[in-house]
């Protein structure tokens, strides 16, 4: 499974319509879980996703570029 940006919610306010993150510190993570054979499941591992030097990322949007100007990152790049 993998998270994005953690929990949001929709809103209209005096500055218009937007996304509010409820938890703006929260951190996209991967998570491995196993189906066990009674049907239950288990998370076996957590990964936190990280920028390029080993910070945690927030999945907020980045207020400095637009999409079109975001830096991508290629699977390389993300793995080091």
């Amino acid at each position: 499974m993998l998270t994005d940006r953690g929990p949001n919610a929709d809103f209209e306010g005096s500055a218009g319509k937007g996304k509010q993150f409820l938890v703006p510190d929260y951190t996209p993570r991967i998570g491995l879980f196993e189906l066990q054979a009674t049907g239950q499941i288990i998370k076996i591992k957590e990964i936190l996703l990280k920028d390029e030097n080993g910070n945690p990322i927030s999945g907020l949007p980045n207020p400095q570029h637009s999409a079109e100007r975001s830096k991508s990152l290629t699977m390389s790049t993300a793995s080091r």
